[in-house]
């Protein structure tokens, strides 16, 4: 054991720390290098010293540091010129196959504990190395009495952050490694910087690490000689970029890390600035990602397209046909004309699309209302138009609230209610155009055994379905409304819509892209003049009714219409009972022709009544319905009416 005693006491003269562990066997620091953590195998077999270093010191330099000759390590001395038998060496280290063998490793655990801000131990990484060679690591966290398996779901700080954190604020670099390892061995280097790791080593970089280097100005970032150690240090120094801070990808000069680099004899100076190499590399890769989504993004939109044409092809073709057509023309004028049949006299033709306008609190919905009614019931509309309706009725309410059509359809005395389907719309978006609409309302038509179809009012049951001022938005959805009564087996359809304030200065077009009156095959109008008065007037397609008056009863909430009666004629009417209550009130005297004119002025100041109006017309009138007469008195010429108890029903 010359050799093995002749080692140990080179290693107690420098003070190297010695620990025993086995027969023969130790573990001692290495004097080759500054070595905190014992790394010197030493084994003594078969009558030689065999001494392995695992920071890959060099055998000769062991034993210049020892002040010893490679020869020493065996027992025999050799002779002649002092050779050393390397031969005899070599076979102390090979297996019965004369194979290389690897030198043994003495098992070893390290510990590195992980402080928080304020320096108390928090988590613990814990690196066992078994004799094989083979490395396993564990992590622990402290609960505030003892170390417990597993972290409980944290996520622990950087490596060393008391000391990261006042070294930033000293101004002071910061260095990141790959593993406490290699951040202890920098760190004993003395130099004016501060050395710290991600826990768990390549990958492992979070987040709150980069919040934890806030402030730091300049940042080394020392990678691991293989492609995950590649990996880990481009995507930390993107984790990492800012203003103001510059960032260098430093690469050691030999072996895998940083402590192969140091220990090999390198120091902080020999380190590779990798730094251009690695902003290219990470080029290459940020576009080798950009064109990998690329060809992704193209090839989902591809199929997203594909499949869009398929879906849209087949809707198509169950969607839309051709309607069946004759040859010639000849053919087609030989076909018999049938008399339009219409559901509601002179105003609604079977099968027609109607539209109905009004405006502003025209009482649209209560004409809608009587409509209702009208057909429900086969009662004359308006008291006038006579109905010839068969078959059910929806009605889509997206104008009012449940219980205000209920109430006011109650009001309306509807006696045949079983005819009728309700659906309250209000507050819910229906878009037709969307393919699943347009199969539910042809599936709800159809259950309901819809024949004619009320919709109130346009703009909000065409929400979802584009912008109402585009004639092609609005075009689809009245092409769709079309094919939805096609399918459906609907015959009528009435839109109510809204005219708008310009329906005020005569514009009694529907709110909206014109494309919807040149859809319509009638319109109906409804408008109310200055007085309150409501007129009624349509026209289209075999359709055409003069504008009449619309008369409201309150108390039914139902609406009779003076047919013949136009604006002008009510006029006169009104301009007739006015004088009329003049003279009336002028009896039994009387009164003549200047002071019914006074008398009209003073009592309606924004009209007047002219002499010839006075004299031909309304006098004129009144005389020839019998409802006055002139009695001349001298040379006055009064009127006085044919009975006072007679008076017009004034409005």
């Amino acid at each position: 054991m010359k050799s093995l005693n002749l080692v140990l006491d080179a290693l107690r003269e420098q003070n190297r720390r010695i620990k025993n562990t086995g027969t023969n066997r130790y573990m001692a620091q290495c004097p080759a290098h500054d070595d905190n953590t014992p790394s010197l195998s030493i084994l003594y077999r078969d009558g030689t010293t065999l001494i392995t270093c695992h920071a890959r010191c060099q055998l000769i330099d062991i034993c210049h540091a020892l002040n010893i000759q490679v020869k020493d390590l065996f027992d025999e001395s050799t002779s002649g010129a002092q050779v050393v038998d390397i031969t005899r060496f070599l076979l102390a280290n090979t297996d019965n196959n004369n194979q290389p063998q690897t030198q043994p490793v003495t098992p070893e655990t390290r510990e590195w504990v992980y402080l928080d801000h304020n320096s108390e131990p928090i988590a613990k990484t814990i690196k066992h190395t078994q004799a094989d060679g083979k490395k396993t690591f564990r992590q622990q966290h402290w609960n505030g009495t003892e170390w417990v398996n597993g972290l409980n779901g944290m996520t622990p700080p950087i490596y060393q952050l008391p000391a990261v954190q006042a070294c930033i604020a000293d101004g002071c670099p910061v260095v990141i490694c790959e593993g406490e390892k290699d951040a202890d061995s920098i760190n004993q280097l003395n130099l004016n910087l501060i050395a710290t790791t991600a826990p768990m080593g390549a990958g492992k970089w979070r987040p709150e690490h980069t919040e934890q280097l806030d402030g730091a100005t300049l940042i080394y970032i020392i990678h691991d000689n293989d492609e995950p150690g590649i990996n880990h240090a481009i995507k930390t120094a993107e984790a990492l970029q800012q203003d103001g801070r510059t960032i260098h990808i430093l690469t050691p000069k030999t072996g895998k890390d940083a402590t192969d680099h140091i220990n090999a004899g390198y120091n902080w100076a020999d380190f590779i600035n990798a730094s251009e190499q690695f902003e290219a590399e990470q080029q290459n890769r940020r576009q080798a990602r950009i064109n990998k989504l690329t060809e992704e993004e193209i090839e989902k939109q591809t199929a997203r397209d594909n499949a869009r044409k398929q879906i849209q092809d087949t809707n198509a073709a169950n969607r839309y046909q051709l309607p069946t057509t004759f040859t010639t023309l000849t053919q087609e004028l030989a076909q018999p004309d049938h008399d339009t049949i219409y559901i509601i006299d002179q105003l609604w033709p079977q099968g027609a699309n109607i539209s109905l306008t009004a405006t502003y609190k025209a009482g649209k919905t209560s004409t809608i209302n009587n409509i209702i009614k009208s057909l429900a019931d086969n009662q004359p509309l308006f008291g006038h138009y006579h109905i010839q309706h068969t078959g059910r009725i929806a009605v889509w309410n997206y104008e009012v609230s449940p219980n205000q059509i209920r109430r006011w359809l109650r009001e309306v005395d509807i006696t045949n209610t079983d005819n009728i389907t309700l659906l309250n719309m209000r507050g819910h978006t229906w878009p037709i155009n969307s393919q699943y609409v347009t199969d539910n309302t042809i599936q709800w038509l159809q259950q309901h055994n819809i024949t004619t179809w009320i919709i109130d009012p346009l703009a909000r049951a065409f929400v979802g379905s584009g912008d109402e001022n585009s004639n092609q938005d609005v075009g689809i959805f009245l092409d769709t409304l079309d094919y939805i009564k096609d399918q459906a087996g609907v015959d009528n359809l009435l839109i109510a819509a809204h005219t708008g304030r310009n329906a005020e200065q005569g514009n009694n077009r529907a709110r909206g892209a014109s494309r919807f009156d040149d859809w319509v095959d009638a319109r109906w109008m409804i408008t109310k003049d200055g007085e309150g008065q409501r007129w009624f007037a349509a026209d289209g397609r075999d359709v055409q009714v003069d504008e009449s008056r619309l008369d409201w009863d309150n108390d039914n909430r139902t609406q009779t219409i003076s047919v013949g009666i136009g604006k002008k004629q009510n006029i006169i009417e009104q301009t007739s009972k006015r004088v009329y209550e003049i003279i009336a009130n002028a009896m039994p005297t009387g009164i003549n022709r200047q002071g019914i004119i006074n008398a009209y002025k003073a009592a309606f100041r924004e009209e007047s009544l002219s002499n010839e109006s006075a004299e031909t017309g309304i006098l004129g009138q009144l005389q020839q319905d019998g409802l006055i007469y002139m009695e001349k008195i001298g040379n006055s010429k009064l009127f006085k009416v044919t009975n006072n108890q007679v008076r017009f029903d004034l409005m």
